[in-house]
């Protein structure tokens, strides 16, 4: 069995005299790079998209539905958390391809703060 004589994350000096991070330390580096371009995307791809009016009627809705499965004894109320999920979330993923969204931006909301009618 062969072991490595450095530890993770030592400067290493090679053959040819360049210094360079162990190999196990590139690879941690690249799964921390990996792992952070995926929170940025998904930041950016779940931004809230129903809000307001639309909010309260999908988890009214949802809890309705849920509740309807569990009286008549039925596999179908498990439907109701869909709507349940999104407005308790704040984001609806049919929303997210068409561009649509009823939640009101911060953007908006400041602009109306600082240009009162």
């Amino acid at each position: 069995m062969r072991t490595c004589a450095h530890r993770v994350g030592d400067i290493v000096t090679d053959a040819t005299g360049g210094q360079h991070y162990s190999p196990i330390h590139s690879m941690l580096d690249a799964a921390e790079t990996h792992f952070t371009q995926r929170v940025f995307w998904r930041q950016k791809s779940m931004k809230k998209n129903v809000g307001g009016f639309d909010k309260v009627f999908r988890i009214a809705a949802g809890l309705g539905l849920v509740a309807a499965g569990v009286y008549f004894q039925s596999w179908w109320g498990a439907v109701g958390l869909v709507p349940l999920f999104t407005g308790a979330v704040g984001w609806c993923p049919l929303y997210a391809p068409f561009g649509l969204s009823s939640h009101k931006s911060s953007d908006a909301e400041a602009g109306a703060e600082q240009n009162p009618a």
